[in-house]
């Protein structure tokens, strides 16, 4: 006797439950009064509202498809959606990145593929637009969401793994080129007029925070050109004749 009454009892609370959630999802209250974006600079908020598919004043906070929304936000390929977090019991808040062109890829002659330092595509040129060069990451497959795939998929990771250090490091604007045709010396070529080779796409944050105090020393003692080698870790060495 007991045990059914225990039953009942569950089973009336989650009857009230779910009738309180289907008074939420209609309820004033909870429609969406504002949403706000942080990060972005370039692009305006009011555009990527826009983009979003939310509705003042009309779009439920409960019954927000956060998966949806953050494809429609990148649709427009300038922004990456890093999160989405309802406040209650009507704000949304959407923290995004911008994304930056900062290397191109030559497809052809004639034909020049620009990507962010996440490696995916950002515009195609017909005509070289002066961004840092990336060599030797083999066959490409673009894809219309702007997604790139590699033939040789360790060499396309290890140029994401190098493009995303260099930012992170602030050096992208020393960087002319990198040359990821050797996944055990990645290369780089800079505007110090050295080479560096980074050994394998690994430690790539404590080898990079070292790289441009060693090319001051380098050229406060006269010395230009040649090659830079830090494959090994927490070393360098020199060779003037690269």
């Amino acid at each position: 006797m007991k045990g059914r009454r225990k039953k009942l009892i569950i089973s009336l609370i989650v009857i009230l439950v779910c009738c309180a959630a289907a008074v939420a999802a209609g309820s004033f209250v909870f429609r969406i009064s504002e949403v706000r974006f942080i990060g972005n600079g370039n692009v305006p908020s009011e555009e990527l509202l826009h983009r979003s598919g939310i509705r003042l004043g009309e779009t439920n906070v409960f019954m927000l498809d956060k998966q949806a929304v953050t494809l429609l936000i990148e649709s427009g390929g300038d922004v990456t959606v890093r999160s989405i977090e309802r406040r209650f019991p009507s704000t949304v808040v959407i923290v995004v990145t911008e994304r930056v062109e900062c290397a191109q890829i030559q497809m052809a002659p004639g034909q020049f593929l620009s990507i962010d330092s996440e490696g995916r595509m950002m515009k195609v040129y017909a005509q070289d637009p002066g961004l840092l060069r990336v060599m030797g990451v083999g066959e490409l497959t673009v894809y219309v969401d702007g997604t790139i795939e590699s033939a040789d998929a360790r060499k396309y990771e290890d140029m994401r793994a190098v493009l995303s250090a260099l930012e992170q490091a602030e050096l992208l604007k020393h960087v002319t080129a990198v040359d990821v045709s050797d996944s055990y010396g990645v290369k780089l070529e800079t505007d110090w007029t050295y080479q560096v080779n980074l050994g394998m796409a690994e430690k790539l944050a404590s080898k990079l925070t070292d790289l441009s105090g060693i090319a001051e020393i380098l050229a406060s003692e006269g010395k230009n050109g040649g090659t830079i080698n830090m494959s090994v870790g927490g070393k360098y060495t020199y060779d003037p004749a690269g």
